[in-house]
């Protein structure tokens, strides 16, 4: 069964996206002002950090691809 989508939130467009369609103008638009809301209430140097923190993240796991995979599953309570 579908879920309804509430348009106009961005949980609408969440929605959208979810069920693989184009999301409605409507749908756009509260996700862009949530997206524009987020960005503005995270500064810059905390967003630089949290992307230096993502790279390494990766870069780890590509080096030590077991240990990645075991701790992850560690962390998320089982086998994936």
């Amino acid at each position: 069964m579908t879920a309804k989508i509430e348009h106009g939130t961005r949980a609408g467009y969440q929605r959208h996206t979810i069920q693989g369609v184009t999301p409605c103008d409507p749908c756009r638009k509260a996700n862009r002002d949530y997206q524009a809301l987020l960005y503005k209430q995270n500064p810059a140097p905390q967003r630089a950090r949290a992307a230096a923190r993502y790279r390494a993240l990766a870069r780890l796991a590509r080096r030590y691809p077991d240990d990645y995979q075991a701790l992850l599953s560690e962390e998320a309570g089982g086998p994936r």
